[in-house]
């Protein structure tokens, strides 16, 4: 009898944590973006994220390395395209991942924040357009000269 109700107890136990992973899990990783996101609300996340403001015109030179922080679920890491004119901009896989200094990783990982690092090289002009994954949200755009060195 004492074997039986130890067994019963620990099947429920598992299963009570298997369901509290499982809840858990889908919690966190859901896969599909808002369907509705109010400017402030884009703001917001475009502002934790520590993105580049949306439209900009920067400069930089050649050999220039830089983050580029997007919240994933709204501008996703595969719609990114860059149009070139006499520069580039090449990404360095080992710069991934890691959030702004004044950013904590719960915060950047709650609000879906990716950083890539980049470099710049050439003379000309760099174009970035991501497409937004969300409805009547705009694509996010930002224009780079590049200056040779």
């Amino acid at each position: 009898m004492g074997m039986r109700i130890t067994l019963i107890l620990t099947i429920l136990l598992i299963l009570a944590g298997a369901v509290g992973f499982a809840y858990y899990y889908s919690s966190q990783k859901s896969s599909s973006p808002p369907t509705e996101f109010s400017v402030e609300d884009l703001n917001r996340r475009l502002e934790i994220c520590e993105s580049i403001p949306n439209g900009t015109t920067l400069e930089v030179t050649e050999t220039t390395r830089m983050f580029i922080n997007l919240p994933e679920d709204i501008y996703p890491y595969e719609s990114r395209e860059f149009t070139s004119d006499g520069a580039t901009a090449g990404i360095i896989t080992s710069g991934e991942g890691l959030p702004p200094q004044n950013r904590s990783i719960e915060e950047f990982m709650t609000n879906r924040c990716v950083t890539h690092y980049y470099e710049f090289n050439g003379a000309g002009t760099v174009d970035l357009r991501v497409k937004s994954a969300v409805p009547n949200v705009p694509d996010y755009t930002v224009h780079f000269q590049v200056e040779g060195g």
